[in-house]
């Protein structure tokens, strides 16, 4: 297994050349027999698709074997989404609305990495964190997710006043049809 990297804490054999199509049929065959005596491996798509997936911490170095960290993803800040990677291939540069506030539901310049291409767990992953106080904690994520359900149910309430009041109010197209008050 020289050509390859075994993480047992994450289940995957990891290429490091990646170009097996360069392998003749017997190489490729011998490869295969030798990954398949390593115990403890995700089996197949299935398997990987019902296991709870151990992805790194944010604050963990990029995993050996992977490619090289992107930077310049999105990171949900309040908690509820993923993270997105900006993979522009070519042309000119996406440019996304600046909030002259600082105020965005996203931190940017997320480093990114990811274990998988397609499929099930192909998510980007954040690593190597520059500033671990830029990283939220679980009480903050929690206080922002708080915040976002209080002004939503204000929201909500305020729409149904008005739809109460639209209710109430008897709208006539014809002036002369209208009730006298």
């Amino acid at each position: 297994m020289d050509r390859f990297i075994y993480l047992p804490e994450f289940r995957v054999v990891i290429c490091k050349e990646c170009e097996p199509y360069k392998l003749d049929r017997t190489e490729r065959r011998r490869i295969a027999d030798e990954i398949a005596e390593v115990n403890g491996l995700i089996g197949n798509e299935e398997a990987l698709r019902r296991w709870e997936f151990p992805f790194p911490p944010p604050t963990s170095s990029p995993v050996e074997g992977l490619a090289k960290p992107k930077i310049g993803g999105f990171q949900c800040s309040l908690g509820v989404g993923g993270l997105g990677c900006n993979t522009n291939k070519g042309g000119r540069g996406k440019k996304y609305p600046v909030n002259p506030d600082g105020n965005t539901p996203w931190r940017t310049g997320v480093k990114c990495q990811r274990f998988f291409i397609q499929g099930a767990k192909s998510g980007y992953f954040e690593v190597q964190a520059t500033d671990p106080e830029q990283i939220p904690s679980r009480a903050q994520i929690r206080s922002r997710i708080d915040q976002f359900k209080a002004a939503k149910h204000k929201m909500e309430a305020a729409f149904r006043a008005v739809e109460a009041k639209e209710h109430r109010e008897i709208k006539e197209f014809n002036e002369a049809r209208e009730s006298n008050p």
